[in-house]
């Protein structure tokens, strides 16, 4: 109870510091005016005076932009230390200074010097500037009362200085300002911000000394206050931050959320930029109720070794699961992810793709922002390597999974899995060999049937192609046999078998000229006829390791298998009808519509099912499946696929999306879905899902975003998501609220609503600072997974 409550409080105490900080930012928002005149000081321009093939994204925000007048001078010239055009009214040569008064410019190269009078040193080689100095190059204005400048390295100080860097959107102010001869930026008593000058700024970086590096885009202070709204926030000893958007070493904005399965959740990413082509980052996260989880992830880029991802996580006793779990042996949770793809020479290639969590809930408890995550059974552990040349290719693949649901494990390890293909370029109108072998080693942790299987075929196809249409036919022969181990149900430890198969397909390509809505199209007419014969063996003492039956939609009208693996040899006997249509733009070849219809004609009859066979009994037509794909705009698009029986007159399976999306960042989709699942020995199962998201701009500076997946036959939501985001011009704030069914262990989310289910719920924070780094990845990911179409930039 005393948890609770102490729980309860220090949410409440962040939630008023979040509200706080809010309030801070935003009566700041343009709380003052500012003249032209001050304005222009910092080449800071109005956004009515930007023309309007010059206004980005941030311009729009910030209602103006700073224009560099020498923004396409050209940058990475040869010095010339030797010449200097200067003017002035007055010039005075003494010894050997020369004095300007009266207004003095002088040009030196790429840089430009102004100032109230000046005063040459060719001994000490430096131009000393008085009264409002001005300095320009590509890229950078400072101004101050007084510089001093060495013509031979151009290094630069200033008093009571304030610069500008055009293009990383910053400006600021310093007592002692000195720019070395790399371009460094260096102040003392001074600061920095991203927002526009005019007004109040939101944020304000004062500190006590700071380095900014443009080339390398980073930036290091100490002593350093943050100011919102002019109140001070947060004391910085020692501070390294990005410029502008880019990643460098140092922190990332913090990500907060609430929610039951831990309390307050704080993570302060720390980005380690190591070399350019790999880095690291530590992402300390406090969970209140459970304490601190420490993850670290690493990236590697690199042409002999590949490219290569790796994380893991740890959390030393986690008190929540030892109470929930008092039968567990270890309270500490883990995690660990590896993936890797290397090609060379476009002959050799390699992938890894491995996970694997400390306990079942891991992440249902540590990862519960990611929808993916939640909606995982099973964690893939996998690698390949893969050959290939102009005359054959050869796989070895690794494969087993984590389960991640109590009670229920993957029963089978292909430890390894060997399969070599030989390939050829296709030859029209000639007979063109298959041949195919492949072994497979699969183990078991468990007491069940483990062994080896050798697969090969071996046959041929003959292509034929017009332009009016096609005929490809197939024969091959194929064979399967096994060396068994624990095999106590079965009659024999070497059982093998063998079958024919054949398969015809022919097309025919008609088109006609059509015009509707204004808009002349090609239509075409595509009849396609697809005959498919394969023997049945016998196979009742053979195992089955990795062979299941494929899910049935349209494209399955034209494949020779309806099951993956090579455990079974289904009886096949028959024909594949369909019909598509596609309606395509004349002016510039964009596919409008295209929609099909098609069936299957079974030649084989009830006397010809086999208690072996994977597949359930067909009578002698099959569903009708139909398919429509729908693209009058290219931001909008209309899908939808149908599985149809007409002797129950019901429908089997359905889906159907409705996809919007606007070049000013407008999604909308909708989508429901229908599938029965008919069972064998108990009731069949319908499911009906309806989803809905959307992510709509208000203005140029809110947005509002919404995801909501209602399952019909539990009578309830499934996944809800709903945000608001604010972009200014130098800062953004998202506050999203979602919640979920969680899974129950051994069920799925289909079960009836007495079953249990439990809703959580969670609250996400965050609040970046533009100029001074990124958001972290976690939220970006849910908002993506649960709002299709809505896709951020790598952070």
């Amino acid at each position: 109870m005393a948890s609770g409550s102490i729980s309860s409080k220090v949410q409440l105490i962040f939630c008023s510091l979040a509200c706080l900080l809010f309030y801070a930012l935003f009566s700041v928002q343009n709380s003052a005016s500012t003249n032209n005149d001050s304005l222009s000081e910092t080449d800071w321009q109005q956004i009515q005076m930007v023309p309007l093939e010059e206004r980005d994204e941030l311009c729009q925000l910030c209602s103006g932009m700073y224009v560099d007048p020498r923004k396409k001078t050209q940058r990475n010239i040869k010095f010339d230390p030797e010449f200097i055009e200067a003017n002035a009214r007055k010039a005075e040569l003494t010894n050997e200074k020369l004095t300007f008064s009266g207004g003095f410019e002088a040009n030196q190269e790429n840089q430009t010097l102004s100032g109230d009078k000046a005063e040459l040193s060719r001994e000490k080689s430096t131009i000393h500037i008085e009264g409002n100095v001005a300095i320009r190059e590509p890229g950078l204005l400072l101004r101050g009362e007084s510089a001093t400048m060495q013509t031979q390295n151009k290094q630069i100080e200033l008093t009571n200085a304030s610069y500008t860097l055009h293009d990383q959107h910053i400006y600021g102010s310093a007592e002692a300002l000195r720019r070395n001869d790399q371009g460094i930026v260096e102040i003392e008593n001074g600061g920095f911000s991203y927002c526009s000058p005019i007004g109040n700024p939101s944020w304000y970086i004062e500190t006590n000394s700071m380095q900014l590096n443009p080339k390398k885009g980073v930036g290091k202070a100490r002593g350093s206050i943050l100011r919102v709204g002019g109140l001070p926030i947060a004391y910085l000893p020692w501070i390294e931050f990005p410029i502008g958007d880019q990643r460098r070493t140092g922190f990332l904005w913090p990500e907060i959320h609430t929610g039951p399965r831990g309390g307050l959740d704080l993570t302060l990413p720390i980005y380690l930029n190591l070399a350019p082509n790999y880095d690291l980052m530590y992402s300390p996260r406090y969970i209140q109720e459970r304490g601190l989880n420490q993850h670290l992830s690493g990236r590697y880029l690199g042409q002999r070794l590949g490219d290569w991802e790796a994380s893991g996580g740890f959390l030393k006793s986690d008190n929540v699961y030892e109470e929930e779990n008092p039968s567990a042996e270890n309270a500490d949770r883990w995690l660990v992810k590896i993936k890797h793809l290397r090609e060379v020479d476009s002959k050799w290639s390699s992938r890894i793709n491995f996970s694997k969590v400390s306990d079942t809930d891991y992440l249902k408890d540590l990862d519960n922002l990611g929808v993916n995550s939640r909606r995982a059974t099973s964690l893939r552990q996998s690698g390949s390597l893969h050959f290939v040349n102009d005359y054959w290719s050869a796989d070895l693949k690794l494969l087993q999974f984590q389960s991640l649901s109590y009670g229920v494990s993957q029963k089978y390890k292909t430890l390894p899995k060997i399969t070599g293909r030989l390939i050829q370029k296709e030859n029209l109108f000639s007979f063109n060999p298959i041949l195919m072998l492949q072994y497979a080693n699969f183990d078991s942790d468990q007491e069940v049937i483990k062994g080896q299987r050798k697969y090969g075929e071996i046959g041929f196809t003959f292509p034929m192609r017009w332009d009016f249409g096609f005929l490809n036919s197939t024969i091959k022969h194929r064979a399967v046999s096994y060396s068994l181990e624990n095999n106590l149900l079965l009659e024999s430890y070497n059982p093998s078998s063998n079958s024919p198969l054949v398969t015809i397909d022919a097309g025919i390509f008609v088109e006609r000229e059509t015009s509707f809505f204004g808009q002349k199209f090609y239509q075409t007419l595509e009849p396609r006829f697809y005959y498919l014969f394969s023997k049945h063996a016998d196979q009742k003492d053979q195992p089955i390791f990795d062979t299941s039956p494929l899910t049935f939609d349209f494209q399955q009208l034209y494949r020779s298998k309806r099951i993956t693996g090579y455990d079974r040899f289904q009886e096949e006997n028959q024909l594949s009808v369909g019909l598509t249509t596609r309606y395509i733009n004349q002016k510039n070849a964009d596919e409008y519509l295209n929609a099909s219809l098609g069936k299957i004609f079974y030649f084989a009859g009830k006397e010809n099912y086999f208690s072996d066979s994977l597949a359930s009994f067909q009578n002698s037509e099959s569903d009708f499946f139909f398919q429509i794909n729908f693209f009058p705009k290219r931001t909008f698009s209309l899908n939808g696929d149908l599985q149809y029986n007409p002797k129950n007159k019901d429908i089997r399976r359905g889906n159907i999306s409705l996809r919007y999306s606007s070049k000013d960042g407008k999604i909308f989709n909708l989508e429901h879905s229908h599938r029965k699942i008919e069972k064998r020995y108990s009731e069949n199962i319908e499911i009906d899902e309806t989803r809905v998201s959307t992510y709509f701009p208000i203005g140029s500076k809110w947005r509002v975003m919404s995801a909501w997946s209602y399952n019909w036959g539990i009578k309830s939501s499934m996944e809800d998501l709903f945000g608001i985001e604010y972009d200014s011009c130098c800062w953004k704030a998202r506050l999203i609220y979602s919640r979920y069914l969680d899974r129950v262990p051994g069920q799925g989310l289909i079960s009836p609503p007495h079953s249990g289910l439990d809703r959580d719920e969670s609250v996400q924070i965050q609040i970046l600072l533009k100029g001074m780094g990124s958001l972290g990845p976690r939220v970006d990911k849910l908002m993506s997974s649960m709002i299709k179409g809505l896709n951020f930039g790598e952070t």
